[in-house]
Parts: C-alpha cells; structure tokens; sequence
C-alpha cells in the first residue's frame, strides 16, 4: 500500500506489462508497459521473477508510451538479447502520463534508454543491483521527479548527479513502502 492510500494490485498491473527472454542468461526484460493512461494515477512495483526466472531489466521506452498495443514501438533482438528499437509508435511519443511511481525490484541491473522518458513520475526506487541506465531515462519527466536509491550506488548517484536529478538516500530498501 502506497502513502497515498493506493493499493499496489499487482495481478492487475502485471497483465499490461510485456516481457521478453534474454537468451544471454535465460532472465527476462520487461518491454512494454500497455496500461491505460487515462484514469487514476497508476502505482507500479516491477515484479522481481516472470513465469519463474529473474526479471534484470527494463528495456527502451517500456513506459514512454501510451494507449494500445498498436501504438507501442516495436524493437528487433538480436542474438545476444540485446533488444534495438525498429520503429516508434503510431500516436508518437506522448508519454504514459497515468504512472506516478515505480519501484524497481533488487533483480533489476540495467534501465534501457528512455524507459521513463516523458512521463509524469514523480517517484521511482532504485536498488543496488543497477549498474547501467540509459541515456534520456528519466528524460523531460515530471519537474517532481524524486529518486529514492541506496547511499551504497555510486554508480546510480552519479548518474542522478549528473542530470540533475533530484534523489534522496533510503537505508532499508528490502522493506521499503513508497510514499505514493
């Protein structure tokens, strides 16, 4: 439950998320966030496992996008998992405007470029675990935008430093709750 009163219903998230098989090391990349952008704020907490493997990542532009399945980019993977994008979404690049906070789970080692771009977010948490985000990840997002993350990353904190970011240090992250 968030601060806010929201209930995470994660059943009911997980049927908009998207995910793909990283033939590298057989863990999944969540691709695509298809949920309606239109009504209340939407609260998401990333699962940590999908169909029983670890999900390490979040690809290019997963909630940087809105409406139907038709209007999301569409990517080609290559042999190493490694997913590029192929062509973008028919509405154009609008942003999910509906999501307000994400909580990355600790399986989580690579954010994809522009993942969060042009959104609405105005918290998100990130773990330890994260070792590369990509550019224009949390690009023209909400003035509001907070980052929640380990004092232990430098590498995140660095990153957040340098595009000036506004974050701030939680110190118990496996039994953190969002404020939102």
């Amino acid at each position: 439950r968030c601060a806010c009163g929201e209930v995470y219903d994660q059943d009911y998230i997980n049927q908009f998320l998207e995910f793909i098989t990283v033939p590298a090391d057989g863990t999944y990349q969540l691709v695509r966030y298809y949920g309606d952008t239109e009504d209340a704020p939407v609260h998401i907490k990333i699962p940590e496992y999908y169909n029983g493997k670890k999900v390490t990542r979040i690809g290019q532009y997963v909630f940087s996008t809105n409406g139907t399945k038709d209007n999301y980019y569409n990517y080609v993977t290559d042999e190493n998992g490694v997913q590029t994008l192929a062509s973008f979404p028919k509405s154009g690049y609008s942003g999910n405007k509906a999501i307000q906070s994400v909580i990355i789970p600790n399986t989580i080692v690579h954010i994809g470029t522009g993942a969060f771009a042009n959104t609405d977010l105005v918290e998100v948490v990130i773990p330890d675990s994260v070792t590369i985000i990509g550019d224009y990840a949390f690009g023209d997002c909400s003035y509001n935008l907070r980052v929640k993350c380990s004092c232990s990353n430098t590498y995140v904190i660095d990153y957040l430093k340098n595009n000036s970011i506004k974050f701030e240090f939680i110190h118990n992250f496996v039994n953190y709750k969002s404020d939102n």
